[in-house]
């Protein structure tokens, strides 16, 4: 069924030549006005559902001392309204939850004048000072109210001890030891935390039951994040008795969302089929007394990426379905589902419930603005938007996107979006960019999609057109499609990009020679395919935080069980395995991306803190096509058709303004210079 209140204001807009008038004067995106969007992170509604609480992302101001970006805690009515703000710069917030009784709202921030570290604070919804909640010696890492208001649950590291914190200004012994995630329990009002559970695992995330007596929670054997991704499992202990914990069933790979029945004897979660299921999409329920588990849905076309219950007998869950976010209940048991809010409604990934549990809140966007607050409502089939944070926006005109379904070379299908430039005039052909998702477990769904590294929108108004496919291995098709890349890295799931953009050559689209490519993490991954394996394909691309050596990464990366298993389903030490693997490596063709007739205009961006795609693997390409060049071409330095660009105190992806600012500014650039000629 169709969510009847989603309107997107119309707006006219007529588009003059760029080379005419400034951007300002055009109304139309820019770096920097896309970098300075606000963008609402997270929401939480009132027990009542009259008030919903939320976290606003704000950039910094250039006078600002460098770091990412502020995010402020306001309220605002559910039915519209003033937004009331609650925290102020510099005092960042984040997981923000009501008390049961609505009288306050909880968050995490990092106040040092008050208590060192990541703290649980809380502020009165009538006004005041904030009040500390824990005293942890470690920061907080997250935690829960009690349904009953009376207690806090809390994960902390174990805090270093003196004599390795002395060691290691000299030398580290690489896993000497491991700083485990734990659990704690205290009083809201104050008392001593309790550490609730004493077995040497590594705490991520917790629910408590529905009386406030049990608690749920999901731990790895050791504290990294490859083991957070690929070996979680969920246990139960019973904080009254300090009874347990207990596994409280089987499971084989990837966890997420998890959440109790309202009558505490079921609880459901949102988990991978086995170990090498790239995604957490599928649901599932387990009876708390006896361990037994079924999937809800089995065979799903579609990736489930959040559940909750509407009562005992019914989950509400939040689904990607090729590109678009639906909202749906189906009985625990499994059966055939209802959908509530299908591809008409706004974009949107998981949701929050009030007392009633029909009335909920969610940041949700299109592809006309940034994530907002919304409020809507399962029985009346309502949703409404409440924010404009924006109103910048309300005045420039955007295209929609457009849904594209078409065969690859084997016959498989594969979906995308389309965007066309905003002065597109029928029958014209147009430059291309292929904006290409990380993951690869991810997908591109019908909302915003435009940030300083996906700037789709922003090449809409400079004239460009932009394909963002969906290839094998995408989320919201199911376990099979997601699977579907194992066994060949960079294979067919690269060539199911080439296939669509032949797709839409031969619709009369395009301009077949100038098509550009980029992306981010596995999306850099295949921008550095473009420009080495199946250089030639592209007029120019863009690699950001990519992989150009598969052994290597492996070798340096935080995350090596996960794409092993998950990635391509292959080990790299393996005889059988070595080979695929180097083939899939942008590194392995250096020898034919410098040919004449292949060379590709490269920019390659990195961040030197990135441990998920250490800067190794842009350093790796960036030597290797120098001295390629050299050897085989004798091209100096500066004739090679290669940048590479390093940003210093950033990770996998960059959170300062001016950075972001720059990567935007010199992406935009590069692709103006070598396709709109």
């Amino acid at each position: 069924m169709l969510i009847k209140k989603f309107i997107i204001p119309a707006v006219i807009f007529v588009l003059f030549s760029v080379s005419a008038l400034s951007a300002e004067e055009l109304n139309i995106l820019t770096p920097e006005r896309i970098v300075n969007l606000e963008v609402v992170t997270s929401t939480a509604i009132s027990p009542d559902g009259e008030m919903v609480a939320y976290i606003k992302r704000k950039q910094r101001a250039p006078e600002d001392e460098r770091g990412s970006a502020y995010t402020e805690l306001f309220v605002v009515s559910a039915i519209g309204g003033e937004p009331v703000q609650f925290t102020r710069k510099p005092h960042n917030v984040s997981d923000i939850q009501w008390s049961p009784d609505g009288k306050y709202i909880y968050f995490r921030s990092n106040r040092p004048s008050i208590h060192e570290g990541m703290q649980v604070y809380r502020l009165p919804v009538t006004g005041g000072e904030a009040q500390l909640i824990t005293r942890s010696e470690t920061p907080v890492l997250t935690y829960q109210i009690a349904p009953d208001g009376k207690r806090i649950a809390f994960v902390a590291s174990d805090k270093k001890p003196p004599e390795i914190e002395r060691q290691e200004e000299d030398w580290i012994v690489e896993a000497d030891y491991f700083l485990h995630r734990r659990l704690y329990v205290q009083d809201v009002n104050g008392d001593e935390a309790t550490q609730i559970v004493h077995t040497d695992k590594s705490v991520w995330s917790l629910e408590w039951s529905p009386d406030s007596r049990v608690i749920l929670y999901q731990a790895s054997p050791l504290p990294t994040v490859d083991h957070s991704f690929m070996f979680k499992k969920m246990y139960i202990v019973d904080t009254e008795n300090n009874d347990g914990p207990r596994l409280l069933t089987e499971t084989e790979g990837k966890l997420d969302n998890m959440a109790w029945s309202p009558d505490g004897l079921h609880v459901a979660w949102n988990g991978g089929v086995d170990i090498s299921d790239p995604i957490d999409g599928m649901l599932f329920v387990a009876e708390v007394a006896t361990g037994e588990k079924w999937e809800v849905i089995p065979d799903f076309e579609g990736t489930a990426i959040w559940v909750d219950w509407q009562d005992n007998n019914t989950l509400v869950f939040i689904s990607e379905e090729k590109v678009w976010t639906r909202m749906s209940t189906v009985l625990y048991r499994g059966g055939e589902r209802t959908i509530l809010i299908d591809e008409k409604g706004p974009n949107f990934t998981s949701a929050h419930f009030a007392d009633d549990r029909q009335t909920f809140t969610t940041n949700a966007s299109a592809y006309n603005h940034p994530p907002e607050v919304f409020v809507g409502n399962t029985e009346n089939l309502s949703i409404n938007w409440i924010t404009n944070h924006n109103p910048i926006l309300n005045d420039m005109e955007f295209n929609d996107y457009e849904y594209v379904e078409y065969e690859a070379r084997d016959g498989l299908l594969i979906t995308g979006l389309l965007l066309k430039p905003l002065d597109y005039e029928e029958g014209e052909q147009y430059p291309l960019i292929c904006q290409i998702h990380g993951g690869p477990e991810a997908a591109y769904t019908h909302g915003w999609n435009t940030t300083y590294s996906t700037m789709t929108q922003m090449y809409s108004h400079n004239g460009i057109m932009v394909f963002l496919p969906n290839y094998r291995a995408s989320t919201g098709r199911g376990v099979e499609y997601g699977k579907a890349n194992h066994g060949d890295p960079g294979g067919k799931e690269f060539t199911d990009v080439i296939d669509g953009v032949e797709y839409l050559a031969e619709q009369g689209l395009i301009d077949r020679d100038r098509v550009g490519i980029t992306g981010g993490s596995y999306g850099g991954y295949f921008s550095g395919l473009a420009a080495t394996r199946y250089a030639g394909n592209f007029a120019a691309s863009a690699m950001f935080i990519g992989i150009s050596n598969w052994f290597s990464d492996i070798g340096t990366a935080d995350i090596p069980y996960e794409q092993s298993l998950v990635h391509f389903d292959m080990w790299h030490f393996r005889e059988n395995h070595r080979i695929p693997i180097m083939e899939g490596s942008p590194v392995w063709y250096l020898e034919h991306a410098v040919q004449p007739e292949n060379q590709t205009p490269l920019l390659i961006l990195h961040s030197i803190g990135d441990e998920r795609v250490p800067v190794g693997q842009g350093q790796e390409l960036w030597v290797g096509l120098k001295m390629a060049y050299d050897v085989l071409r004798g091209k100096d330095l500066d004739e090679i058709p290669v940048q590479y660009i390093k940003y210093p105190r950033a990770g996998h992806g960059l959170t300062e303004m001016m950075q972001q600012m720059h990567y935007s500014e010199t992406v935009l650039k590069f692709f103006r210079e070598h396709l709109l000629y």
